[in-house]
């Protein structure tokens, strides 16, 4: 199943489960010459109120779905992995590592270690 289902997946889980159907309202709001929709839903029984915002109403409505699925899985009703867009496959992006040579050897380190004979820190120039 993909993002795209997670409207549906929600609306299922929720009638199987006997809680009731979502309420989705949906606001334009306007700034610096854009316009962006705003969703908020919302569900019996629950006060926490989903969030999404996009440039089109879908997806805002999937976005406040995603949000209401993840505090699903927060409170433990419901498990990441029968969420169509938190499955595995889908985090793979969030669980990667840097490579010590992307970044020096030195860990902890922000910045890169400089090459021997390389330029003078700020602070030696100002010295």
């Amino acid at each position: 199943m993909e993002t795209k289902d997670l409207k549906g997946f929600l609306y299922g889980w929720l009638g199987k489960n006997k809680i009731g159907a979502p309420q989705y309202t949906i606001n334009a709001v306007t700034r610096g010459g854009t316009q962006r929709f705003r969703c908020e839903l919302r569900v019996p029984g629950h006060s926490y109120v989903g969030l999404g915002n996009s440039l089109n109403k879908k997806d805002a409505g999937t976005n406040a779905a995603m949000d209401f699925c993840n505090y699903l899985v927060r409170q433990g009703l419901l498990k990441a992995s029968e969420v169509p867009a938190l499955e595995a496959s889908s985090l793979q992006a969030t669980t990667t590592t840097l490579d010590d040579n992307e970044f020096g050897s030195e860990r902890g380190s922000f910045f890169k270690s400089e090459p021997t004979g390389g330029n003078a820190s700020a602070e030696q120039q100002l010295g």
